[in-house]
Order: structure tokens, then sequence, then C-alpha cells
């Protein structure tokens, strides 16, 4: 089972290439970018491309990132993991739970397409801040670099996702934008399973970044994003991450009470 889960919003939404990129961005984003330089230590390469999209137009963008980043073969297969686990009930879907988890966001950043998109409508400041930061880091470090392990090497993309949104939470919480731990959603199993996963992933990923900046400032946070963690255990254990300890190897059965192992 997942110990974290950490899906980075880096997918672009072919039917939506109309839109206008080269929009004039709010006028706020040349000094929040200065801002967030001189918090991270991490100076601009580029003008940030900024993106305002109407709320279906963004609504739609994130749930093409969503099936991007967690396809539909991996959601299938966790919602007869999540059955198993009594967090969906035998005629219950896993997909309109994820689906309505996305809807709403107000703003982020992908490294695919380099460009931090905007729910038209939104405080800039309270929306950007957080995603400036991955948005130079990603001028930095390539961040797109995630995108190629994502097929058969899932932890150790939930591991690079982590150190990513740890440093980005990091960074931006001196700027007071940076969420806190929410307020758990009450409903069925699987909401507040999900709720409490992403919540921990979160806080895992805060608490890695901070122990690194304890033990070699902000170059030893950006050293996690040039050498991504390769395990979720290295960032629940900083200790695991800078021996560079590697996940032990399991074997499974192939067979077991007529049952055979596809996966």
């Amino acid at each position: 089972m997942r110990v974290l889960r950490a899906i980075a919003l880096t997918a672009v939404l072919p039917t939506l290439a109309a839109t206008p990129a080269q929009a004039t961005p709010p006028p706020e984003i040349p000094v929040l970018t200065r801002t967030v330089s001189q918090v991270s230590g991490l100076n601009a390469k580029r003008k940030v491309s900024v993106v305002e999209l109407t709320g279906a137009q963004i609504d739609a963008r994130a749930l093409a990132v969503l099936d991007r980043d967690y396809p539909r073969d991996q959601q299938e297969y966790d919602q007869t993991l999540y059955r198993a686990l009594g967090f969906l009930g035998p005629d219950e879907q896993l997909r309109p739970v994820l689906q309505a988890r996305v809807r709403g966001a107000r703003g982020f950043y992908d490294p695919v397409a380099r460009r931090l998109y905007v729910r038209r409508g939104t405080n800039v400041r309270r929306t950007v801040l957080h995603e400036l930061v991955r948005a130079l880091e990603d001028q930095r470090f390539d961040l797109r670099r995630l995108a190629s392990m994502r097929r058969g090497q899932r932890d150790a993309t939930l591991a690079g996702n982590a150190a990513v949104e740890g440093s980005s939470r990091l960074f931006a919480a001196p700027l007071g934008t940076s969420p806190g731990r929410t307020r758990l959603p009450s409903g069925p199993p699987i909401r507040r399973f999900l709720a409490l996963e992403a919540d921990q992933t979160r806080t895992a990923a805060h608490r890695f970044a901070t122990t690194l900046r304890a033990v070699g400032g902000n170059a030893a946070v950006h050293g996690a994003l040039i050498r991504f963690p390769t395990t979720t255990s290295q960032i629940l254990h900083v200790d695991a991450y800078l021996a560079r300890r590697e996940a032990a190897p399991i074997d499974l059965p192939t067979t077991l009470d007529g049952t055979t192992l596809e996966r």
C-alpha cells in the first residue's frame, strides 16, 4: 500500500491549447517573483509564464493532470485495493471522489508546460507564491524529470514529488501563504482516508525539507531537487536519505490459495 501520495500538477490538456498563453500576467507577478527569489535563494532565469483560466478551464486542466500523473489503470488498481480495505463499498467508484478532489484549484504550476495557471478572480498573491517557488525550482533543477519516472517507478516518483512539495512549503511559509494542516472532512471512509493521506504527505514533506535545511541550509534542500530521494522511506526518515539507503527487496509468492500474482 502507498505510504505517500504527492500528486504534482504536471500535464497539459490539448483541448485547451487555444488559451491565450501570451495574455498579460497580473502586475504583481514580477514583484512576487523577486520576493520568492530572495526567500528561496533561487534566481529567476526567465519570466514565469502566468495564464489566467476560467473556473471551467482550470478544473478541466486539473482533471487532465490527474489522469496523466495517476493513470486510469492505477486508479482502477487502487479502487480494488480500497474496496478490500473497506474504504469503498462494493458498488462505489473511486474516480468520482478523485474528480471532486481536484475541482476548485485556485492555481498550480505545470513543469511540463512551464506555465503557472491561475483561476480568474482569485487573490493572486495567496494563490501564486507557493507555486512561484515551484516555477523557480523548475528553472534551476528541471522538474520535468519527474514525468519520466512515473511509469514503473511509483515509490520513487512519490518521493521526488514529496521533495518538491516540502521545499515549496518551506520557502513559502515565511511569506505567510503556505497552507497549513487542513481540517479532515467527514463523510464516506474513502474521503476521510484520502484527506488524511494527503495531509500526512504534506506534513512529512515539510518536515523533510525543514530537517534538511537545519542540517545544511538551503543548499541541502536544493540538493534534494538535484538528486531526488528514491524511496518514500527516505522522506519519512531523513537519515535514510542522507545515507542513500535504498528500499529492501521483497519477494512475493506467485501463488496463494488458488490465486496468482498479477503485479
